[in-house]
């Protein structure tokens, strides 16, 4: 037996009567195919397709999701190790600059003596 292609309407119906089910009672697929004129199979398997496109959109927004984190995570690192070399880069500069002073004075003084 050949399996009728739903029209729009019927997909369209099912979709909205489905709504967040993840199962469906044995009752309630006979009345909706009934009411669709279609073979509750169709019914139970149309079910399945929403569930699999579903799945499948959530685990692409959650891949969008992952990669933008570990972007924001390498930005982080990357400033963090920026602000690193810049907190080094001052404590040298000013280890370097108490040295000059204490030179400088170190020659002040033998000059004075």
């Amino acid at each position: 037996m050949r399996k009728r292609k739903l029209s729009e309407e019927q997909v369209s119906m099912l979709e909205k009567c489905f709504g967040s089910e993840h199962k469906l009672a044995s009752e309630r697929k006979d009345k909706l195919a009934a009411e669709l004129g279609l073979d509750p199979r169709q019914v139970l398997s149309e079910l399945r397709k929403q569930l699999a496109e579903e799945k499948s959109s959530s685990k692409k927004v959650y891949t969008e999701l992952e990669n933008h984190f570990k972007e924001k995570e390498k930005e982080l690192k990357t400033q963090g190790f920026l602000q690193g070399l810049d907190l080094y880069k001052n404590s040298i500069t000013a280890e370097l600059a108490d040295s000059a002073k204490s030179a400088v004075s170190a020659e002040a003084y033998r000059a004075s003596s």
